[in-house]
């Protein structure tokens, strides 16, 4: 890991020694995040269909900054450090009750966008982002007749630290510094600590936000 941090320190070291301009920004927005469930063995194919199928997105806030370092009038970088929600919900009905789960993971996600401007307004953006989990909450709620019981456990031990996958999606700049930006993020790596080979999840999710350049 530290070799990695270098190496990319490095290479960020070099490109800005190369940029043209670098303009800094904030961004604001939302997005519906999914734990989407893999099989690791044959044996649990039946569980992943089903938690898939009962599992529905969970809304979230993001919050971040950003520096866009250009490198042609076409190409640009885009580090960010955003703090986002991720997580699941999912319910069950058992008779005349309902069972709702939803489980809630705060990360620190650092994204490095490549970004392509297909003229001066609109571009395409891709790249890895890296997810450093701060919390991990799970809630759940029994509703039916009579009654009507919430609980909510710390659940920080079952998952793991960091989270990495991609995001595209692209953006569309104002002149007066205002953007909107759409993205799609994929997660690569499987989030639960203890998976014993049989199954895991990974973070799935749309983000879309506004934001402002101050330069």
């Amino acid at each position: 890991m530290k070799k990695t941090l270098f190496t990319a320190v490095l290479i960020l070291g070099i490109i800005s020694l190369k940029a043209q301009e670098i303009h800094f920004g904030v961004r604001l927005g939302g997005s519906f995040t999914k734990l989407k469930a893999i099989a690791l063995d044959s044996d649990a194919k039946d569980y992943v269909f089903d938690f898939n199928k009962q599992t529905s997105m969970k809304p979230n806030i993001e919050l971040g900054a950003f520096a866009e370092v250009t490198l042609t009038d076409q190409i640009a970088l885009q580090p960010e450090f955003n703090f986002a929600g991720a997580g699941v919900t999912s319910k069950e009905s058992y008779n005349n009750y309902d069972l709702t789960s939803t489980v809630s993971l705060t990360y620190i996600q650092a994204p490095l966008l490549f970004k392509y401007y297909l003229n001066d307004n609109i571009s395409i953006n891709a790249g890895p982002q890296l997810g450093l989990l701060m919390s991990a909450k799970e809630k759940t709620k029994l509703t039916g007749e009579d009654v009507d019981e919430s609980d909510t456990d710390d659940v920080k031990k079952d998952y793991k630290s960091t989270d990495f996958g991609f995001n595209l999606g692209g953006s569309y700049k104002m002149e007066n510094g205002l953007f909107f930006d759409f993205r799609y993020y994929m997660g690569l790596s499987g989030v639960l600590k203890d998976n014993e080979n049989w199954a895991d999840f990974k973070n799935n999710g749309l983000k879309f936000s506004i934001g402002y350049y101050f330069n």
